[in-house]
């Protein structure tokens, strides 16, 4: 809990003062850091296997649709 004689900004106690706001903030780094290296990492071999690897990319996967198109969509 906030503790009221805490120094604050203004008349209402500040949320950084909060130890489970510090704990709430860590967790959220903990995983928005790896979901975003994750989804930079897939989007970069999306990028080079469209630009390097056209053969395998022009698979088709199901029926009329490639690996091209089902890798996009996965996006």
């Amino acid at each position: 809990m906030i503790d009221p004689a805490a120094p604050s900004r203004g008349d209402t106690p500040w949320i950084g003062d909060d130890p489970r706001f510090t704990e709430l903030r860590a967790a959220y780094r903990r995983s928005v850091f790896p979901v975003t290296a994750a989804f930079l990492l897939r989007f970069l071999a999306y990028v080079l296997c469209s630009a390097c690897a056209r053969g395998f990319m022009a698979v088709k996967a199901v029926g009329s649709v490639n690996v091209r198109a089902l890798t996009g969509m996965g996006r």
